[in-house]
């Protein structure tokens, strides 16, 4: 994806999120999957995407995750460009209201570089 496009669907994604305020998470994560998909993401891609942005809105800024896991590392990169300290968000604000389309298109740009699937590192044969 060109950075364009990736600031395209970044905007897409933050309109769901926005829209999301009192919408369960698995319609919001559902919502945000379909939006991925129609930029035609590859399945694992558009899915590790989704659930780190409504995993992200749906419980909080303390990071859940503590092992080096494509989706722990998604969200790390989502609250490193959100400003998030590791330990939460001291200011008590929702999720929500701290995330910017900027931050979507950063995580966007890690998952796209990195891919949903870990990596292993290991010696050729």
């Amino acid at each position: 994806m060109t950075p364009e496009e990736i600031r395209a669907l970044a905007l897409q994604l933050y309109a769901v999120i926005f829209d999301s305020d009192g919408v369960a998470a698995s319609t919001t994560w559902q919502r945000c999957l379909r939006v991925c998909r129609r930029w035609t993401l590859e399945p694992a891609t558009a899915m590790l995407i989704s659930e780190a942005l409504t995993d992200y809105v749906y419980d909080g800024t303390r990071p859940h995750l503590t092992r080096a896991t494509p989706l722990a590392k998604a969200q790390a990169v989502l609250r490193q460009a959100i400003g998030a300290a590791d330990d939460g968000d001291p200011t008590g604000c929702p999720a929500r209201t701290l995330l910017t389309p900027s931050a979507i298109a950063a995580m966007i740009g890690w998952v796209l570089i990195a891919g949903p699937h870990p990596v292993h590192v290991g010696h050729a044969h």
